[in-house]
């Protein structure tokens, strides 16, 4: 039994729409968190096999005890819950790359506004992660388990100094 029109459809939608998820998921995260995508982002700049080699141990845990749990019916949903986290967080990394790849495209002049930079960097990474075998088979997998391992870094290793001091007034020149 050969493929229908409908299967062929269904399998790109759902590729376009995860591409369009992971996007609005990483701008989302970039945006809404400021400072901790800007720790995984220098992260991605600064110790980006660290990062790689963190993220792939911590997943390989983490999908390991989500696979575990997933096989028996009782403890299902809490194995789908697992495997969620870890995209979760792998989306919340990625928001750091989509920082990483803003300033440089700002830098380069390719946008006119910091917001326009992100979304340009955010569309540049999905956009590479859909390319046919180079994406899919390469791209995506190292770009998923470093945002993982980022992302574990930025949201449960990175302690937020806040000041008690405050900040001066600001004056206007005359």
């Amino acid at each position: 039994m050969g493929l229908l029109l409908g299967d062929v459809l269904a399998t790109v939608a759902i590729i376009v729409l995860s591409g369009l998820a992971a996007w609005a998921g990483g701008l989302l995260s970039a945006l809404l968190f400021p400072e901790r995508t800007e720790r995984a982002s220098l992260d991605f700049e600064y110790r980006p096999w660290v990062t790689f080699f963190i993220g792939l141990g911590l997943m390989a845990v983490a999908a390991f005890v989500a696979t575990v749990l997933f096989t028996p019916a009782v403890t299902r949903a809490i194995g789908a819950f697992l495997y969620f986290a870890i995209l979760g967080i792998a989306v919340f990394g990625s928001g750091g790359l989509f920082r990483l790849i803003a300033r440089r495209v700002h830098r380069a002049g390719g946008a006119e506004s910091e917001y326009r930079a992100l979304a340009k960097a955010g569309m540049l990474v999905t956009g590479a992660e859909l390319l046919p075998l180079f994406g899919w088979f390469l791209l995506l997998p190292f770009v998923l388990i470093s945002s993982f391992g980022a992302g574990c870094r930025a949201m449960f290793f990175y302690r937020q100094r806040h000041s008690t001091a405050e900040a001066p007034p600001h004056v206007e020149a005359p």
